[in-house]
């Protein structure tokens, strides 16, 4: 039997809210408005929620609902993951994030499958990679100093040395790497690493020795 809040809740709520968030069909538009919420309603439940629509707690919402496209909810992942949350109101949609949120950040294995997710909702829909500035942008909001020590570098390099697309297999290997390797001297080179993780390692080396022999000449001065 299902005994306490449960009982309560109600999915007619769940589409009254997605009414609310979606707003009114534009003036003159037909049948084939897509029915979604759409960049206007998203800020609106940002603000209501208490989070910024751009920020890594937000997408952790999407990823709860299992969206398909960045920028918007299409009613089925909105009634499915409300329900599923057992979110029938504003304000327990903001407690069930803030639990997922807390959650999530507290545990690696957790987080991984978020960070997964973050690859499939960032990249088109039939393609095999993310674009290398939608990457970028994803990296940014999910990999800080904490999560990953040499983020900056690895940003620093991919878009002024790599600049290109990202695949699959590099995206989650980068997550492993980030988790292992808070310095070179932690890297081990006979990892079964991707091509572009060695890349960035070699220019990491190159870097620091040019640094080194800049200082070595700074000092004979």
């Amino acid at each position: 039997g299902g005994a306490g809040g449960d009982d309560e809740f109600d999915a007619g709520k769940v589409a009254a809210m997605f009414e609310e968030f979606r707003g009114p069909p534009s003036a003159g538009a037909d049948d084939d408005e897509p029915d979604v919420i759409g960049a206007d309603g998203i800020e609106r439940l940002a603000a209501a929620l208490g989070y910024d629509a751009d920020g890594v707690e937000f997408l952790m919402l999407a990823w709860q609902l299992d969206a398909e496209t960045l920028g918007e909810f299409a009613r089925k992942e909105w009634m499915s993951g409300l329900t599923d949350m057992r979110a029938d109101t504003v304000d327990k949609l903001k407690a069930k994030l803030g639990e997922v949120v807390a959650a999530t950040r507290a545990d690696r294995r957790r987080y991984k499958q978020f960070y997964a997710f973050l690859f499939n909702f960032g990249k088109a829909a039939e393609a095999k990679v993310v674009q290398l500035d939608v990457a970028v942008a994803l990296w940014q909001l999910a990999l800080d100093k904490s999560q990953f020590a040499l983020v900056d570098k690895w940003l620093d390099f991919v878009q002024n040395e790599h600049k290109r697309a990202i695949p699959k297999d590099t995206w989650m290997l980068l997550y492993d790497f980030a988790a292992q390797v808070k310095s070179l001297s932690d890297y081990d080179d006979e990892g079964a690493w991707p091509v572009l993780i060695d890349d960035f390692v070699a220019w990491l080396q190159e870097q620091d020795e040019d640094a080194a022999a800049a200082a070595a000449a700074a000092s004979a001065a």
